[in-house]
């Protein structure tokens, strides 16, 4: 097992990350991350093992495998808890915009709210 930790996330970073692996002979890399960077990085490789990509993203490249949480659904779920218990104020504090999995949290966020008839706030960015 080989480990890689990226030091920011720039396409060109994951690039010789995953090329680095290539050279060692692995027989396939899994990737964890659910910047943007590390999905155009990906994007930009082409692969000769198999590769699965763990977080928010969709479909990433024919030939590339995801394993997908739904994050969207467990905020609205978490939001609609809140709401059941009679709170009609529920604040969002948002993840980094350049990650797909804070986009998501936030959509499922203003999903419950809009299907409550509640307004939806501007989150709080951190």
């Amino acid at each position: 097992v080989s480990i890689a930790t990226a030091v920011g996330w720039d396409p060109a970073r994951m690039t010789t990350a995953l090329e680095r692996f290539m050279a060692q002979g692995v027989d396939g890399i899994v990737v964890i991350g659910a910047h943007d960077g590390a999905l155009e990085g990906l994007r930009a490789f082409r692969p000769t093992v198999p590769v699965v990509m763990l977080g928010a993203h969709g479909s990433v490249e024919p030939g590339i495998h995801t394993v997908r949480y739904d994050q969207r659904g467990g905020a609205a779920l978490a939001t609609e808890h809140l709401l059941a218990l009679g709170h009609r104020e529920v604040v969002h504090v948002a993840g980094p915009a350049d990650w797909a999995e804070a986009r998501e949290r936030e959509a499922g966020w203003r999903d419950a709210l809009r299907a409550a008839g509640l307004p939806t706030p501007e989150p709080l960015r951190a």
